[in-house]
């Protein structure tokens, strides 16, 4: 049983499983510290507030590892919204909300969003494992003391598969096994299928169910009232050779609103500081492993081509011809307005050379404009066709690209004004 004994105080405390939450729950971390002013604008930048849809069971090491970050960059809020990890994915999938990223214990519930094409995928990333054990009621009425001596058991509850990691693993574990036929002769099934891990725990605690495999890691003590703590026990390890590996992942979504800052914060997961502050907050860390599985996109995202963008090719001032058409692609609410002030205003600081249009990617002409027919997934200017230009800063040619705002992306209004003066020849 390896360490179960030892886990017997710690995890009952901590409640077995990445379990789920009642009614979801946000929070902000911590307070911004007030940024620079806007380029050009000469008030101050609105913070960015990155938001991550969290497994409630996950909240302690997240809410750490989130304040940390704010704490290294000002002007950034981090809210987590928690809840089980199938209901956050669904809760995409099927009612259209966007948040920059979501964090999947195990592949399940990540898959469940690949599949509809709303993860970018060149940004999964693991940042921490789990680990199978057997629990079974405290009294343990069946004698069941590993693996193999669930098949003593009436019942046994389980995640389902589907939906859930959990399940994904614990099935792939008995097969090896060779235990699942054993367990689920058609017409006497013992393995009952839950909606949640909660479900398949609460079954084990209130005595409904002899058995139950789970993931050793619950990092905190959410509502415990719903966990009836001390009267769930571990029994075993369950072999790790039976299972492959459940690792922690977190990716970006395409429509992330806040891609640039989403990718920063995953590269910080992945740190030495990031991964010791999870370990001590109960997700098992992969320590340097992690820094070896990071996607080249998260590595390097300056080099990375991002998600949708118009065209690859690096554009230069002087192959703009008049008239310019520059297209600006952002929600149209009032904390955008600056950018339709911008956009809007080119053709009169330019007359006759530059046309600016704000396309409101939020209604449903601005949506296939900028979704279907621009190919694009965040929000940023097009400028004849292009996102990518080389313009002087400094006297330094260099690589900008027009994605995001001019307060949360990569360009300024400046680098804008640059690259159209110098396309229409204005001096001075």
């Amino acid at each position: 049983m390896k360490r179960a004994l030892l886990w017997f105080g710690i995890v009952l405390v901590m409640a077995v499983v990445v379990v789920s939450c009642s009614p979801k729950q946000t929070g902000v971390q911590g307070e911004a510290v007030p940024p620079s002013a806007v380029a050009g604008k000469g008030t101050e930048t609105p913070a960015q507030t990155l938001n991550v849809y969290v497994p409630c069971g996950l909240t302690v090491p997240f809410r750490e590892v989130m304040a940390k970050f704010e704490e290294s960059h000002p002007g950034a809020k981090l809210e987590g919204t928690y809840d089980n990890a199938i209901t956050n994915a669904l809760t995409i999938m099927e009612k259209g909300e966007r948040p920059d990223l979501f964090v999947s214990p195990g592949k399940r519930e990540l898959e469940i969003l690949q599949e509809k094409g709303l993860i970018d995928e060149g940004t999964k990333t693991p940042i921490g494992f789990f680990e199978l054990v057997v629990v079974t009621p405290k009294d343990n009425p069946k004698a069941i003391r590993s693996l193999e001596d669930m098949t003593k058991a009436d019942v046994i509850s389980l995640p389902d598969p589907e939906r859930n990691s959990i399940g994904v693993y614990g099935k792939e574990a008995l097969q090896k096994a060779k235990l699942w036929d054993k367990l689920m002769p058609k017409g006497d099934e013992k393995i009952v299928m839950t909606e949640f891990p909660i479900k398949a725990y609460e079954m084990i605690a209130s005595g409904k169910a002899d058995a139950a495999l789970m993931f050793r890691n619950c990092p905190m003590k959410t509502y415990p009232e719903k966990l009836q703590q001390g009267s769930v026990v571990i029994v075993a390890d369950v072999d790790q050779k039976l299972y492959e590996e459940p690792l922690c992942y977190i990716a970006l979504l395409k429509e992330a609103p806040n891609a640039v800052l989403a990718k920063e914060f995953i590269a910080f997961l992945a740190g030495e500081e990031a991964q010791a502050l999870l370990a001590e907050n109960g997700l098992d860390a992969l320590n340097e492993r992690a820094q070896e599985l990071l996607p080249d996109a998260i590595k390097n995202p300056e080099t990375a081509a991002p998600a949708g963008e118009p065209s690859p090719a690096l554009g230069k001032a002087e192959d703009l011809k008049a008239p310019i058409k520059v297209e600006g692609y952002f929600p149209g609410n009032p904390d955008h307005a600056y950018l339709r002030e911008l956009v809007e205003g080119l053709a009169k600081k330019y007359p006759g050379k530059v046309e600016g249009e704000f396309i409101d990617f939020t209604s449903d002409e601005g949506y296939v404009r900028w979704h279907d027919e621009r190919k694009m997934s965040c929000g940023g200017l097009v400028i004849n066709g292009k996102q990518t230009y080389l313009v002087d800063r400094g006297g330094k040619m260099t690589e900008v690209t027009f994605m995001m705002s001019e307060t949360s992306g990569e360009w300024t209004r400046e680098d804008l004004y640059w690259l159209l003066d110098k396309a229409i020849g204005k001096t001075g």
